[in-house]
């Protein structure tokens, strides 16, 4: 997987812009590698961003897997998107999958012959591009959005379960209005990994937090300690309070992200700010149901 002929690159520079000539990232890490390997004289296909662009890591795919993943590959794949929502809101693309599935597959992705000349130096180091002097590749140059998807997930599908099948406990429902920080949990939160749904209703930025407090502290503290924090100096929680999973969302957004219960006490807090002070002010909601 490697290399990109007309979609933009995916190699960023230190100031976060694209780096151009479009470069893709594989290639940009060992542009000497790419050009040994196409001098070799052997045949080589290339699976390009020209067709993995097309293919995202989406909530569908992850929706798929929460509702199936009986299978050990289905349910390793479903426990690594619960954990981290951020792999398909966005930005991630299935980049080695594509090439595995067009290895056992090569009707899932179009291709073209090309020569291809490799940008050894500078800031394109890495760009691939036709030239009438060079060497021959396959290139990949579009893909079957709905076939490849379709195709990785059967291939999760197969197998024998996994021996310690990852769940999650359930769903906690949060949500900000400028006033209330609420979040409600399934199962009388018990003990487990759920799934954090946030809704930010208010018409400013704001950070959410599900923080635990051990005991013999109380929550009576946690809203003392919220009141008293000087956040404009810095001043951290004590110890005594953790963070079991956070999340921000613009006005008017939801945001996604995972919270871990254990034993604790639990509890959302909304950071928010007010007027034209950019310090946060700390509003905690009422703590989950005690287990």
């Amino acid at each position: 997987m490697g290399g990109t002929l007309n979609a933009p690159g995916n190699v960023l520079s230190e100031a976060m812009s694209p780096v151009e000539p479009s470069t893709e990232w594989n290639f940009a890490a060992d542009p000497g590698a790419v050009a040994q390997v196409l001098s070799l004289g052997m045949p080589v296909r290339l699976v390009a961003l020209d067709a993995t662009d097309q293919v995202p890591l989406s909530a569908e795919i992850y929706g798929a897997l929460d509702a199936s993943n009986a299978s050990a590959a289905a349910n390793v794949a479903f426990e690594l998107l619960a954990l981290n929502p951020y792999l398909w809101q966005g930005g991630t693309f299935l980049w080695d999958e594509l090439a595995a599935l067009a290895l056992l597959d090569p009707n899932l992705v179009t291709w073209e012959d090309v020569t291809l000349a490799v940008t050894l130096e500078g800031p394109g180091a890495g760009h691939i591009e036709r030239a009438e002097a060079g060497a021959t590749a396959r290139v990949s140059t579009g893909t079957q959005p709905a076939g490849a998807t379709q195709a990785f997930l059967e291939a999760l599908a197969r197998g024998a379960p996994r021996a310690e099948p990852f769940a999650l406990a359930g769903e906690i429902r949060a949500s900000w209005d400028g006033a209330s920080c609420l979040a409600e949990a399934d199962n009388d939160a018990a003990a487990g990994t759920y799934r954090l749904s946030f809704a930010n209703q208010a018409d400013a930025f704001v950070g959410f937090a599900m923080v635990a407090v051990e005991s013999p502290h109380t929550w009576q503290q946690v809203r003392r300690v919220a009141a008293t924090l000087d956040v404009a100096a810095g001043e951290p929680p004590p110890d005594w309070i953790s963070i079991i999973g956070q999340v921000q969302a613009d006005a008017g957004r939801s945001a996604l992200g995972v919270v871990h219960i254990g034993s604790a006490l639990a509890g959302p807090v909304c950071a928010a700010t007010e007027g034209d002070s950019a310090v946060p002010v700390y509003h905690v909601g009422e703590p989950l149901p005690t287990r």
